[in-house]
């Protein structure tokens, strides 16, 4: 299933869109639906179908910076969202981030807090 903000697209209309003549740019910032192929330790290779595969950069994972093998977080077989990031036609493969459907932590403490909140922290060093 594909979601840019208001329309929707088959995926197979998609990857034909994406593997035509037609813009690279069309796809990008898509939302897919993808099933982990295969875990490496620098990241995720998903499958698309029709024949595409996608990578997924361990650093496209999470905001977390602590993730030291993307098997903490994901398994083969799982199906995942992800958004497409980049496009390359020729070699039948696609960039994708699952971090992109991720609130950023930074917005998040934004809605929790005001201008002139005062927070407890601890400051680590």
């Amino acid at each position: 299933m594909m979601k840019r903000k208001s329309d929707c697209h088959s995926l197979s209309r998609l990857l034909r869109k994406i593997l035509g003549r037609r813009c690279k740019r069309a796809a990008k910032g898509y939302t897919i639906k993808v099933v982990v192929s295969n875990i490496e330790a620098y990241g995720a290779f998903v499958d698309i179908g029709n024949d595409v595969e996608g990578f997924l950069h361990i650093s496209e994972i999470s905001w977390d910076k602590d993730i030291k093998h993307p098997s903490d977080v994901l398994k083969v077989g799982d199906e995942i969202d992800v958004e497409v990031i980049e496009i390359d036609p020729t070699s039948r493969r696609l960039r994708v981030s699952l971090k992109n459907l991720l609130e950023k932590p930074f917005d998040g403490f934004m809605k929790a807090y005001k201008l002139n909140d005062v927070v407890k922290a601890r400051l680590l060093l």
